[in-house]
């Protein structure tokens, strides 16, 4: 049953975060978290490099541990005003993004996550 959540949720991650939806091209890397640290099944990051955005995709059994967990990932900003950071779920997905805001792009920067974020949100 897992491999199954894991491989029919990275379908959708994919048709979710597509560029047409997302407004540019994202590229796949590692995410920034170990995801059976986090008690995920699986992860997946992504990277936006002009403005600088990364992004990590978590799977979870189920929906009721992205709460801990979304404060857990934000609690590590929270002495940096200078990043933007966001959590978002969809199912049995959690989104952890963040951007330095502080800086020439910051707004462009804090305007790209948005995207990828509503995007990954889906038609709801």
């Amino acid at each position: 049953m897992s491999q199954e959540l894991i491989e029919q949720q990275l379908r959708r991650l994919e048709g979710l975060l597509h560029p047409d939806r997302t407004k540019g091209a994202l590229e796949k890397t590692k995410p920034e978290h170990d995801p059976a640290e986090l008690g995920a099944l699986e992860g997946v990051g992504y990277r936006s490099s002009d403005p600088d955005v990364q992004v990590s995709v978590y799977i979870f059994p189920n929906w009721n541990k992205h709460n801990a967990v979304s404060k857990q990932l934000k609690d590590e900003y929270t002495d940096d005003k200078g990043v933007h950071v966001v959590t978002a779920t969809n199912g049995p997905m959690l989104l952890f993004g963040h951007t330095r805001v502080d800086g020439k792009k910051g707004a462009n920067a804090k305007f790209r996550l948005g995207d990828i974020v509503s995007a990954f949100a889906g038609d709801e």
